[in-house]
């Protein structure tokens, strides 16, 4: 009943979760460009056989939860925050207010 789908809840979440960590602790291709800068380290991987670049920043950052929850719900409202660059960012799948694949493009010089 209600109870066994709680668990399932649970447990699915908790699958999602773990995928999460053997993604952050992923390494295949990533290059370090800047190593533990004021304790946040960024990465760079040329993504195979596409013209993609994509980039991890890794660290601890020192904020209210309520703050970087903000950031990861509204992601697709980035580019109305910034508004010196053109930024473009899609929402390509919403699983949850807190779980989304989301494609940005960034012009760089």
């Amino acid at each position: 009943g209600e109870t066994r789908q709680k668990i399932s809840e649970i447990r699915s979440a908790h699958a999602q979760m773990i995928r999460t960590r053997e993604l952050l602790g992923d390494t295949n291709g990533w290059r370090c460009v800047v190593d533990n800068h004021k304790e946040i380290s960024t990465y760079h991987r040329q993504e195979e056989g596409t013209p993609i670049h994509s980039i991890k920043v890794v660290g601890i950052i020192e904020a209210p939860l309520q703050h970087l929850l903000s950031l990861i719900i509204e992601a697709d409202l980035i580019p109305t925050f910034i508004n010196f660059i053109t930024i473009i960012v899609d929402q390509l799948k919403v699983s949850s207010p807190y779980h989304q694949i989301l494609y940005s493009r960034v012009p760089l010089p």
